[in-house]
């Protein structure tokens, strides 16, 4: 009795398995749309497709140039080159500011990281004391950050540009 049981039973799933795959024969799972513009996908943490690049806007990247000039050559170079020896410690501690071009690291961190930064000075981790990078909040508003931000990201090539938009995608 017990095997007779048994073996219905297994006949029973055997019969599920071969109908529900029948049924599902030929059905596709729908193919995800395709994006034309640029993209890298380096993490593979999204949940839909990556999106495109977006095009930095000339007049905010002038704007920009204008501002990085005002609040930010001084100590990241008038180049975006950052100071001398910028990965080794000073005597206090801190570390000398960072390029924002190709060379520096810049690039790796996604936009609410940049403006984070840009706001509240430090670099996320440590404070504006700790660092030596000023806040400036107050000094500054969304839409100058925007334009600073615009133009250090024109400055980058378009590799780091991609990687950076992921960063941003993927909220690093």
């Amino acid at each position: 009795m017990r095997k007779s049981v048994f073996v219905a039973g297994l006949i029973g799933l055997l019969l599920a398995l071969v109908l529900t795959n029948y049924s599902t024969a030929g059905v596709r799972p729908a193919s995800p749309p395709r994006n034309t513009g640029p993209q890298m996908h380096i993490l593979g943490q999204y949940d839909g497709p990556p999106q495109s690049l977006p095009p930095l806007e000339p007049a905010l990247v002038a704007d920009g140039e204008a501002l990085y000039a005002k609040y930010c050559a001084a100590c990241h170079g008038a180049n975006l080159e950052g100071q001398p020896d910028w990965k080794k410690r000073l005597p206090n501690g801190r570390l000398p500011a960072p390029p924002h071009d190709d060379s520096g690291h810049t690039w790796h961190h996604g936009d609410m990281y940049l403006y984070k930064v840009m706001f509240e000075g430090g670099n996320g981790v440590q404070t504006a004391e700790q660092t030596g990078m000023p806040g400036f909040a107050g000094v500054i508003d969304g839409r100058e950050a925007l334009a600073i931000i615009s133009f250090i990201k024109s400055r980058w090539s378009l590799e780091n540009q991609l990687y950076q938009w992921e960063m941003t995608q993927t909220g690093h």
